[in-house]
């Protein structure tokens, strides 16, 4: 199974952008006093050009910057600026495959940006953590994605959510992928297509055409695979960590389809590019002396190796490590080394990467193979002893027969008898020979139906405990319980008939006060839907309308008297006698929108739907 990683996915929603123009930006650094904040700040701008163009300099020039903000006081004058710094450096490491360092700086940069309403800037911080998460294959990143995606404005009001709905359908995707669940990641990648969005973010329908080819490969699909890829090299407006990658991905496709030739020219031109980051040339080492070993090229393979030993003291990864302790491990193997290849494969360092989960199975059942061959090999020259011997038995036999006969010239009565008695004798141990042939056929054949069963009852178990997990995971993420749904949809029915009972029979008093594009409104509490909080304000929907208003959540529900409304996430109030249902993670609204319900709102729910 191919498994993509995006190495550096990033997203620039602010003002510090890759356009830039560095000769100005090292003006300005060289005329700046390092105490002056605008020093700091176009070096950092420098670094976020530099990690889609030369990751290697992105990160010194970002490291230095973060040695200098050290300053307590320094970084207290522009905190906003500061959470910058952290998003860039977290970038440099997640291209530098430091996932937990990107994932820490991240979180200081989120918890700076908590404090501020800029809802672009939590956008950034989420979708990176977002790919950090599924780089790592993180338990977590289904809650994460699903979370993230659920606080998307669908309506699509800027840009920011459109990019942010684009990848975390796509991270969901790749998440599938890594469960082997091609069928739901393609149809993820399929809804972002059939959006129209990539029209609008062409700079982010390479990653999901990668995707997709990634499913064709899969598939066996080498061809439509290659075609894709190659189509999307053809973009001039490719980052070139973004070109480096298409590129590594269709050197395996040529591997596949046993384009060799192809494969070498591309190579060639990977490791000869300019601004070749440590990252992609390692993979590319790689998947040459994966190539090499595989045609039995002992020689390229093991200068491959050394150089792959050379680089991995500057990459701290433990999916690279992994991959060269298996890589080492075929190379012992293939020159006959069997105590050097387990040492290897003991000392592969543990990580949650099913693709190098399975080259490590893969090597220990290739070790395991090569015992049972050696017991066939050594099963074989036994038998081949006892043939021979059963050859030099029956050579006994003739001479035992030419003697016998001329016995019986000399002696023909008694010479008969011993001549039969002896022929029996001959026949009966032909015939235990045959028979103890036949019980080492039927022993064998036995073992091999056994060792056959085992592995179909171990990858029976083996799915039988994942398809626990997800119904496990599954279980976990819902909200309420059936008799718990089953009361609150009951009482929703009473709770719409007194709500109605008051709308027709009442005189409403209960109004809400508030002022939108300098109209002031006033709205009975009955006729609102729901309230949502976004872009520092409040967005009210009433009688097929909506009304944006700058108020908090909890002024709105302080200015409540009508005791219809009810928080049920951190962004969204809801009145109950709109309520059309309720089910296990969210409610739907008589107006057809379905609302996400919040683990924490979830007493407040029960108590308020079953007054």
């Amino acid at each position: 199974m191919y498994i993509y990683v995006l190495i550096g996915l990033f997203l620039s929603t602010s003002a510090y952008c890759q356009s830039v123009n560095v000769d100005s930006l090292n003006r300005v650094i060289d005329i700046s006093s390092i105490n002056d904040f605008n020093h700091w700040g176009s070096k950092m701008k420098l670094a976020n050009y530099y990690v889609y163009h030369n990751l290697d300099t992105a990160t010194l020039i970002i490291d230095s910057v973060l040695i200098a903000l050290s300053d307590e006081d320094l970084r207290i004058k522009t905190p906003q600026n500061y959470y910058k710094h952290l998003v860039v450096k977290a970038w440099t490491s997640h291209g530098n495959e430091k996932l937990d360092e990107a994932i820490y700086y991240l979180n200081m940069a989120d918890s700076i940006v908590s404090l501020t309403d800029d809802r672009s800037a939590r956008i950034e911080i989420q979708i990176n953590l977002g790919a950090l998460y599924v780089s790592k294959k993180d338990t977590s990143a289904v809650s994460f994605v699903n979370n993230f995606l659920s606080e998307i404005d669908t309506t699509y009001g800027n840009r920011d959510e459109k990019i942010a709905w684009v990848l975390g359908k796509k991270y969901m995707g790749q998440i599938y992928e890594n469960k082997g669940y091609q069928e739901l990641a393609f149809n993820e990648y399929k809804d972002v297509i059939e959006s129209g969005l990539l029209e609008e973010l062409p700079n982010f329908r390479v990653g999901v055409i990668k995707c997709i080819s990634g499913l064709a490969a899969f598939s066996g699909n080498h061809s439509y695979a290659i075609s894709s890829l190659k189509a999307l090299t053809t973009n001039a407006n490719l980052y070139t960590y973004q070109n480096g990658d298409i590129n590594h991905v269709l050197l395996k496709n040529y591997i596949s389809i046993d384009s060799i030739d192809s494969a070498l020219e591309l190579s060639d031109q990977i490791l000869k590019s300019d601004n070749l980051n440590n990252n992609l040339k390692f993979r590319t080492y790689a998947t040459l002396a994966e190539l090499s070993l595989s045609q039995g090229n002992i020689e390229v393979a093991k200068r491959h190796i050394d150089k792959l030993s050379s680089m991995i003291t500057d990459i701290e990864s433990s999916r690279f490590q992994h991959q060269l302790c298996l890589l080492k491990a075929k190379y012992h193997l293939l020159i006959g080394n069997r105590d050097l290849c387990r040492h290897q494969l003991d000392s592969t360092p543990t990580v949650s990467l099913s693709q190098a989960n399975k080259l490590k199975y893969g090597e220990i059942n290739l070790l395991n193979t090569l015992d049972v061959n050696q017991v066939i090999a050594y099963n074989e020259l036994d038998s081949l002893r006892r043939a021979i011997a059963k050859q030099k038995l029956q050579s006994r036999i003739q001479e035992l027969m030419i003697i016998h006969e001329t016995e019986i010239e000399k002696n023909r009565n008694i010479g008969l008898t011993q001549e039969l008695n002896q022929a029996k004798k001959i026949e009966k141990q032909k015939n235990n020979l045959l028979f103890l042939f036949g019980l080492l056929g039927i022993s064998a054949l036995i073992t091999l139906v056994l060792i056959a069963k085992n592995l179909k009852l171990s990858k029976k178990y083996s799915l039988l405990l994942a398809r626990e997990k997800a119904v496990e995971t599954e279980n976990q993420s819902l909200i309420f319980k059936n008799n718990e749904l089953i009361m609150m949809n009951e009482n929703l029915k009473s709770q719409k008939v007194k709500a109605n009972l008051k709308a027709n029979n009442e005189l409403i008093e209960d109004k809400i006060e508030f002022k939108s594009l300098d109209k002031l409104y006033m709205l009975d509490s009955y006729d609102i839907s729901r309230v949502i909080a976004e872009a520092g304000g409040l967005r009210i929907y009433a009688n097929g309308k909506s009304y944006w208003t700058k108020m908090t959540l909890k002024q709105f529900l302080d200015n409540d008297n009508s005791n219809l409304f009810i928080r049920i996430y951190r962004s969204t109030v809801v009145n109950i006698s709109k309520i059309k249902w309720v089910n296990h993670t969210s409610l739907m609204m008589n107006d057809g929108m379905e609302l996400k319900v919040g683990r924490t709102y979830r007493n407040e729910i029960i108590d308020a739907l079953n007054e």
